[in-house]
């Protein structure tokens, strides 16, 4: 269980700095702008069981319902995250991601991701470039992480990948 959250956090990640970034070149977003809505995918190169490895998460996700973005409605997210993980440990280390928004433009958003077994998970993580560069977003997301395949891999050969949902992105 704690493997999906671990796996489940590199996906939100990336959906999530995809999200914050829901803005158009010719005008910056506002504070509030984002999206409410989206779905996750994630994968590890290796099993998450039991014991502790490190894992590199390969993220995807789409984020809808985005306001306050000029001609953006929605955005696909992709992104890879390094951590140790295990079952009983969050997957939590510096995530880096690139957002291709509906208008076109990109976004990359970069930082920690405080990924628990407690959900939703909320953090903030910096724009670095593209759309929005220099600001910040707030992402909420749910790693889906008591899932019975989540449980099940986790008590018996590992956990390979896993969903979740974002809630909200929104710069700050």
């Amino acid at each position: 269980m704690f493997t999906r959250a671990k796996i489940c956090a590199g996906v939100v990640f990336c959906v999530l700095a995809v999200a914050p970034f829901g803005g158009v070149a010719q005008a910056e977003p506002s504070g509030g702008s984002g999206c409410g809505n989206g779905d996750l995918t994630w994968a590890v190169d290796q099993p998450i069981n039991m014991i502790p490895r490190q894992v590199t998460f390969t993220t995807a996700g789409v984020l809808r319902d985005c306001v306050g973005l000029d001609g953006i409605g929605g955005a696909t997210v992709a992104g890879v995250h390094e951590s140790v993980s295990s079952c009983l440990r969050p997957a939590e280390g510096p995530l880096t991601f690139t957002i291709y928004w509906s208008d076109g433009e990109t976004s990359t958003v970069r930082g920690e991701w405080p990924v628990g077994i407690v959900q939703p998970t909320v953090g903030e993580l910096d724009v670095i470039d593209g759309l929005g560069a220099g600001r910040r977003v707030r992402i909420v997301a749910d790693y889906n992480v008591l899932t019975p395949e989540m449980i099940g891999g986790c008590l018996g050969a590992g956990v390979l990948s896993g969903t979740g949902k974002v809630i909200t992105v929104a710069f700050v």
